[in-house]
């Protein structure tokens, strides 16, 4: 009953979540017609996979939700940070790019698109692909990448390089800024770094107060860190076998006595975006090292029975969290599956031994935190997670079999555990 009712109530939680948030999936935003038209009111944000292939429009004076294709179109704007231009392809087919930097000169990207994922243009000119790939170059000695590593010679005059092409489309395009052209071919294929090296060229080539109009925030979505540590309560299992005489008959029954036992676990976690989703849905693998030390004595018919217990494990949950917004806090859910591996238990034989190492069961985890934010780098949070049934786990394995009076420790039942920590 206890099961159904935690099961109940997360599946409410689940569902009213989901129910305020629903607005959530559609933000502020804007479309720009061909003829630079404006319309103003709610756009779908569906990350890169549903962005990038069509524009769900619903305006502020009507509830009738609008389509657009990227032909429809010639760009659109959801919040302050994610802006798309209409363009087509290398292969002439219209897409919708994510626009990274837009002004005297641009940088759009284009998601799925292997080896031309960047292309840059300056304004009023003609968008160039920045194509990924490595090829063999003659390169003039008086060039200025004549300091890249040489793979051999050719030529009086020429050195052979192998070159990435988006790199000397680069050079091509920004050759006129002689202090940043050293830093062009060492420069890797990612936004990041794109991004960077377009504002340098910005601010060595352009006087003008305007020379960015649109710059997205890369920092809004991005890999997190954390820390945490709590309280788990758990219930174990003590079962002290029954005794027989020689002939098998039961002299003394088996006892099963439950004992709550509360543990102080601590842990680190990565949560990582699948932005080609949604910016709020996050991956999330945890590690967690959790110690149990407890010592008690109970009455039972066979007399005073000295209980004790401890216990080393490493738990790793993988995590499914979809995380909302309400005023400055962050309220998420996550559900997924807890492996756990035990590093020692030692059990109450009189010989001191101890349990093999060994897997434990995998079990089903949910969770729901709430998070506020401290700085623009570092929230703090609090979490309980509720953990549903374990698969019965075989047998125990012992180093020897213990006399039939001694007791062992059998598998613990996880009530719940509760966590506040910080995040970077």
């Amino acid at each position: 009953m206890k099961n159904i009712s935690i099961h109940s109530i997360l599946v409410i939680l689940t569902f009213n979540l989901f129910t305020l948030s629903a607005q959530n999936f559609y933000k502020p935003g804007y479309v720009v017609k061909h003829n630079n038209d404006t319309l103003y009111g709610r756009i779908y944000d569906g990350g890169l996979l549903m962005n990038t292939k069509t524009c769900y429009f619903k305006s502020d004076a009507f509830d009738a939700i609008q389509s657009f294709k990227a032909d429809d179109i010639k760009a659109y704007m959801i919040g302050d940070n994610k802006r798309y231009e209409s363009a087509k392809n290398e292969k002439g087919k219209w897409v919708f790019m994510e626009v990274l930097l837009q002004g005297e000169l641009n940088l759009h990207y284009l998601w799925n698109a292997k080896d031309i994922e960047f292309y840059m243009h300056k304004k009023d000119q003609r968008r160039v692909p920045l194509i990924n790939m490595l090829v063999p170059k003659p390169i003039p000695f008086d060039h200025p990448t004549a300091t890249a590593p040489i793979y051999h010679s050719s030529g009086e005059n020429y050195r052979n390089f192998e070159l990435r092409l988006y790199r000397d489309s680069l050079y091509q395009l920004l050759d006129s800024c002689k202090a940043i052209l050293p830093e062009l071919y060492d420069l890797e294929y990612h936004k990041k770094y794109l991004m960077q090296i377009s504002k340098n060229y910005l601010s060595e080539t352009c006087m003008d107060a305007n020379c960015i109009s649109y710059e997205k925030d890369l920092r809004k979505i991005r890999d997190r860190f954390g820390l945490f540590t709590g309280i788990t309560e758990k219930e174990y299992t003590i079962i002290i076998p029954a005794e027989v005489d020689i002939h098998g008959n039961i002299i003394l029954p088996q006892i099963d006595i439950f004992t709550p036992v509360t543990t102080l676990p601590i842990g680190l976690f990565c949560s990582i975006p699948l932005s080609v989703f949604s910016d709020r849905l996050f991956f999330q693998p945890e590690f967690i090292y959790a110690r149990t030390n407890y010592s008690s004595t109970v009455l039972t018919d066979r007399g005073l029975q000295n209980l004790s217990l401890n216990k080393q494990a490493l738990k790793l949950p993988l995590l499914l969290k979809y995380q909302l917004s309400f005023f400055k806090f962050k309220p998420s859910i996550a559900a997924g599956w807890e492996l756990g591996y035990i590093l020692n238990f030692e059990v109450p034989i009189t010989d001191g031994l101890q349990k093999e190492r060994f897997l434990e069961p995998v079990r089903r985890i949910a969770q729901a935190e709430i998070a506020y934010p401290i700085s623009t780098k570092m929230d703090v949070f609090v979490r309980a997670k509720i953990y549903g049934k374990q698969k019965e786990p075989e047998e125990p394995k012992l180093l020897e079999r213990a006399p039939r009076t001694d007791f062992y420790y059998d598998k613990a039942k996880i009530k719940a555990s509760f966590h506040v920590g910080i995040t970077f």
